[in-house]
């Protein structure tokens, strides 16, 4: 899908975008026909119903950082206190595991 697309719908995907739409379609038609209201909601549901067909839910493999992309964002005493820390994490699993 062209990246212009697939921003579009991510935007259309949005709890702020979808609630923003929906009340300014609902004010828009209370506006015109008050008595409109059922049709106004499925109006909106429809809407709804074709951003949810055509937006890509495909799971996606996440991005490993190659380690220069680590060495930018993490300092070496960063990465040290990392590696202490999944020691003691495995270590702690391993006393866990021996108590139970």
């Amino acid at each position: 899908m062209p990246d212009k697309l697939t921003t579009l719908l991510e935007w259309l995907k949005q709890p702020s975008t979808i609630k923003m739409l929906g009340s300014a379609t609902g004010l828009l038609g209370v506006y015109f026909d008050p008595t409109k209201f059922q049709e106004i909601i499925l109006g909106i549901l429809a809407f709804l119903a074709i951003v949810n067909g055509f937006y890509d839910n495909t799971s996606r493999k996440p991005k490993i950082p190659t380690p220069d992309e680590l060495n930018v964002i993490l300092s070496s005493e960063a990465i040290v206190e990392l590696v202490r820390l999944r020691k003691a994490r495995i270590e702690a699993s391993k006393t866990l595991s021996a108590k139970g």
